[in-house]
């Protein structure tokens, strides 16, 4: 049985015969296009919401030393306080969670002879890959370790 196709029914039948699929490799490329430039900018926003997160743990930090400073002149007779909730202004910040960091303070001493606490060690870890920890004691200087080590800060952290 022989079929007899007319030349313009054959076009209706398959339209993309000769025809280039250049509009489908244009909707490909530009999938392609949109779901990188999709992934650089959510890249980018995360970058600046960990840059906000470091930001805070500085101030936190500054303003922990300075009110861990403020304890121990309001009582001489304990010197520094080794709890969060004492110095920090913020129930957040005296959980020990804020903003990507945890904060602690820790190895409080007293002096040989002293029974008030002459040290301590105030530190902050990240909760996140890829951000710096920062340490300070009764010095008040404010220092960094930008492999996120609390414990590396503590022994050679870089002053800020």
């Amino acid at each position: 049985m022989m079929v007899f196709v007319n030349r313009n029914e054959l076009d209706t039948i398959t339209p993309m015969r000769g025809k280039k699929p250049i509009p489908v490799l244009f909707s490909i490329l530009g999938l392609i296009l949109v779901g990188g430039l999709g992934w650089l900018a959510v890249r980018y926003f995360v970058g600046l919401r960990n840059l906000g997160y470091v930001d805070s743990a500085i101030g936190t930090m500054r303003t922990l030393a300075a009110n861990e400073n403020k304890f121990a002149e309001v009582h001489p007779a304990i010197g520094f306080t080794c709890k969060l909730a004492d110095i920090a202004g913020d129930s957040k910040i005296a959980s020990g969670r804020n903003n990507g960091y945890m904060f602690e303070i820790r190895d409080c001493e007293a002096t040989v002879g002293n029974r008030s606490n002459a040290t301590y060690h105030l530190t902050a870890s990240p909760l996140l890959p890829g951000m710096p920890a920062f340490c300070s004691d009764q010095s008040g200087i404010l220092k960094a370790d930008y492999d996120g080590s609390a414990i590396q800060c503590l022994r050679s952290g870089q002053p800020l």
